[in-house]
């Protein structure tokens, strides 16, 4: 028999990053600043109140006990969490609704619970907790439902992973009983190895690096493990023992071992070799599939007898499958997707920006995937699914709640054009039949060149472009296509950002509110069922729609007082300017009824040509009402902008007389998701 493990498996947190003295001081210290700066927006946003400040000194001395270890009933995950649920509900009294949202936070501690009993009643706690504060805080209805159930929700998630983790953690310690009486050993190893896996799954390189160092030092007795992952002259470390890592990688011998132990074919032993006050070496080969990585699992301190190579084998191999997958997701992976996360997207950019290769970066916004709380199987389904068929064409990755992005190797702008109507017209319309959901896609993408694009404004850019279907300078391109047109993306690009700079140079205000008006006409076009090619048509023109004003003298465009009758006969002939600047441009030429007409009243009162009715372009009477309302919103020199409600009404009375029904009541119809903020700007 070997000697006992210096610390049991029992005795250990749930995860490697909250263990021992040094956890409990960081989990102590984090209570104490997270009370801090609660407690300042608090009193910053609410004001003074004892309720609150008692909470906050409360949180504070709590953290401080935490710190100092005493008393004991302070290391109990539960209580903890039940003070927590305490807190929160004071300070969410004090300070109101928005102050509940930290019961998220609390339910965390889920995670660490000591069995899945306790954690089951640790959620329903938090649960139980929340919906006592919004009953006391008056709250009703949806502004209380939907939230409980995303919080349930969660908290059944983080209930399930703790349920996992107790389960890995619990075969550790049985395989350890079974390798300490040498009797079922290896088909206890073998259940343990390939209970990794769900768990190692989701975790990023470094945390797989940990667990499979912390598990391989518990499970053969080592007083060390190390753990490397090479990768040409870097390498990702992790160490477990009661030693201190950084000068033992130093140590020549334990580099030795790891380069030997990295390019042997099967287990190198070194029973008798001594470095760092450890004697008897063993290491076992990390091998990634389909990489350049490869790296050791060392193991020093101990009698190393054949059960021990089997189980370190064992573990490198569970270990090389997770890593192989963490390669393209360094991050960690999405649990409820099982793709790579966000936190994957940005290394991967890092990464292979840095090696100077250009990239395309795609952003796919899903709406229609969550009609109810966010965890619904059918939208959950729909989004494995739609990630399943991105990554058939390019490394997928999960961001958000509804947002996918795809990285392609850059192939041209007309490939990733109808790689974007492709997801549009085929996978999206496939997943919303079978899944019965009214699924629509937005498409965003920026080709990174590395000399203008680091991981972080790349993601932001294209995630910007998908929201807003903006156009400028830097190479960005909308994945729409405008009908008509034979010219090259390129070119139709570059003419349309020089009009936009130009509007933009004339009057800020004005190019932002033809951006808006760009964004209202696109939701009222979806909601009419306009083709992607009339799409891509009304954007262009509702994008261009007022560029006639830039020919308006500054006296009138700018004049901070009510026009004269002089005057607005001037800024009428801006939709005529402007049809006629298009005219010029033969890529143009299927946007100038719009630019032409978008004043044009139902009722043949409009102007230019007095159209009335269906003479009237559809596209022209779509952009007419998004003008209208964005108009009416927006402050001006000489009058404060109306409110949303107000400029609903006002679009509501004319509708049949100023404006085409059929449009209004599309409008009425999209508007009730319309953020009005969203919109509104200062005029300038």
């Amino acid at each position: 028999m070997k000697q006992q493990m210096h610390r049991s498996v029992e005795g250990r947190g749930r995860a490697v990053a909250d263990t021992g003295e040094a956890g409990a001081v960081n989990n102590g210290m984090l209570r104490i600043a997270l009370s801090g700066v609660t407690g300042f927006v608090l009193f910053e946003s609410a004001g003074f109140s004892y309720l609150g400040l008692l909470c906050v000194l409360a949180g504070v001395t709590l953290g401080a006990l935490v710190v100092a270890g005493k008393p004991k009933v302070v290391g109990s995950h539960f209580f903890r969490l039940a003070v927590d649920v305490l807190l929160v509900f004071g300070v969410s009294v004090a300070g109101g609704i928005p102050f509940a949202a930290l019961f998220f936070v609390v339910a965390l501690s889920v995670l660490w619970m000591e069995d899945g009993t306790l954690a089951a009643a640790a959620g329903a706690l938090v649960v139980g907790g929340y919906a006592a504060t919004m009953l006391v805080l008056g709250a009703r209805g949806l502004e209380v439902g939907v939230p409980l159930g995303v919080l349930g929700a969660f908290c059944a998630v983080l209930w399930a992973m703790s349920r996992e983790i107790g389960q890995l953690l619990d075969n550790s310690r049985r395989s350890r009983e079974a390798l300490d009486s040498e009797r079922g050993y290896s088909g206890s190893v073998s259940e343990l190895a390939l209970s990794f896996g769900p768990v190692l799954e989701v975790l990023d390189r470094q945390r797989v690096l940990a667990w499979v160092a912390e598990a391989a030092r518990e499970l053969t007795g080592a007083r060390f493990a190390h753990v490397v992952l090479l990768d040409g002259n870097n390498h990702a470390t992790s160490a477990a023992g009661d030693l201190d890592p950084s000068p033992t990688w130093w140590n020549p011998v334990l580099q030795e071992v790891v380069l030997r132990g990295s390019r042997h074919r099967g287990m190198l032993r070194q029973p008798e070799r001594e470095s760092a006050g450890l004697r008897g070496f063993l290491a076992a080969p990390l091998e990634v599939s389909e990489s350049e990585h490869n790296g050791t699992v060392v193991v020093a301190g101990g009698n190393f007898d054949a059960n021990d190579e089997r189980v370190l084998a064992l573990i490198a191999s569970q270990a090389g499958a997770a890593l192989s997958n963490s390669c393209e997701s360094p991050g960690g992976r999405d649990f409820a997707t099982g793709l790579p996360n966000r936190a994957s997207l940005y290394g991967m950019l890092e990464r292979e920006l840095a090696g100077g290769a250009p990239l395309t970066v795609v952003c796919f916004r899903l709406e229609g995937l969550w009609s109810g709380p966010r965890e619904t199987p059918r939208g959950e389904s729909a989004l494995r699914e739609i990630g399943a068929r991105l990554g058939e064409h390019g490394r997928t990755y999960r961001f958000g709640a509804q947002e996918l992005f795809v990285v392609l190797k850059s192939g041209g702008d007309r490939r990733v054009r109808r790689f974007c109507a492709w997801v549009e017209e085929v996978v999206v319309r496939e997943v919303s039949r079978a899944s019965g959901l009214d699924l629509g896609v937005q498409c965003g993408y920026i080709l990174a060149d590395p000399q203008e694009y680091d991981a972080e404004s790349a993601v932001r850019r294209a995630r910007r472009v998908a929201r807003d279907g903006e156009r400028d300078l830097t190479g960005v391109r909308e994945g729409g296509t405008v009908s008509g047109t034979e010219e090259p993306p390129e070119t139709l690009d570059g003419v349309v950002a020089a009009l936009l700079e130009a509007a933009a140079i004339r009057d800020r205000g004005l190019a932002e509110h033809m951006k808006s008006v760009r964004r209202l006409s696109r939701m009222i076009g979806r909601e009419m069922g306009l083709g992607q090619g009339e799409i891509g048509t009304l954007s262009l023109g509702a994008l261009l729609h007022d560029i006639g004003k830039v020919g308006v003298p500054d006296s009138v465009l700018k004049k901070p007082g009510r026009l004269t009758a002089a005057e607005f006969d001037l800024i009428k002939q801006h939709t005529v300017m402007g049809a006629g600047v298009m005219g010029q441009v033969p890529h143009l030429k299927p946007i100038v009824p719009i630019v032409r007409h978008h004043h044009e009243r139902h009722d043949g009162r409009g102007y230019p040509d007095g159209l009335a009715g269906r003479s009237i372009p559809l596209l022209a009477r779509i952009v007419f009402v998004a003008d209208a309302y964005d108009s009416m919103v927006q402050d001006r020199p000489y009058r404060k902008g109306r409110t949303h409600e107000e400029a609903l009404e006002e679009i509501r009375a004319n509708a049949g007389s100023q404006f085409d029904p059929e449009v209004a009541a599309a409008f009425l119809k999209v508007a009730a998701t319309l953020r009005v903020e969203r919109f509104r700007r200062s005029a300038g």
